[in-house]
């Protein structure tokens, strides 16, 4: 299940490759069935599947308690549910420094990027799903990058930019303020480090 047609058909060309991704106990492959559907809207027959996985896709959900139980009705019992998302403190460091730069250039702050999960709040959401045994686990990476610039260009391309709906541009001279290695901002930012956290689901 995936909103991107594109990303599906990148999926079923893998598949039907000479070496498809994922094979059965023996080696015969697996039946796989593609959707073109918002991750929000899905709905799934009840106790219909034994394995639901959702990769860097929850940080993106709105309604986190619809989706988690809509996952838990749709598991045979016995079924696991594992996923692995953004959240924590994933980029504090650059919330930091927009706020700054917002301040210093604006005299006032706007919201720049999406909110995340907290650690607290997650395994709270696996709880009032329903699932067994729900675990909570978070790893914390850090990645090198050599300027805000490049760390800005690369979330952009991974698709990972802010999305809210009232978003407001930034502009120039809050970016300029942030990224400059001599401004309280870009200290802030915690470059060439900024931290990531990812947290995983299992239930």
């Amino acid at each position: 299940i995936d909103c991107s047609a594109r990303m599906l058909r990148r999926s079923a060309d893998d598949a039907a490759g000479p070496s498809p991704p994922v094979h059965g106990a023996e080696g015969t492959p697996f039946e796989v069935e593609q959707a073109c559907l918002d991750e929000e809207e899905v709905v799934l027959e009840r106790e219909s599947v034994d394995l639901v996985v959702c990769s860097m896709a929850l940080h993106w959900i709105n309604d986190l308690p619809g989706t988690l139980k809509m996952v838990r009705r749709a598991l045979k019992p016995n079924g696991l549910f594992l996923c692995a998302f953004l959240g924590g403190e994933t980029l504090a460091e650059m919330r930091s420094a927009f706020v700054l730069a917002d301040l210093e250039r604006r005299g006032g702050v706007s919201q720049h990027m999406s909110p995340l999960v907290s650690m607290a709040d997650a395994g709270a959401l696996l709880q009032a799903s329903g699932l067994a045994l729900p675990t909570v686990d978070t790893e914390t990476i850090v990645i090198h990058y050599p300027d805000a610039w490049t760390l800005w260009h690369h979330l952009r391309s991974m698709g990972e930019s802010a999305a809210n709906l009232q978003r407001s541009a930034v502009g120039l001279d809050p970016l300029l303020a942030a990224a400059s290695p001599r401004s309280a901002a870009a200290q802030q930012l915690g470059l060439p480090s900024p931290a990531n956290d990812f947290f995983s689901f299992y239930g």
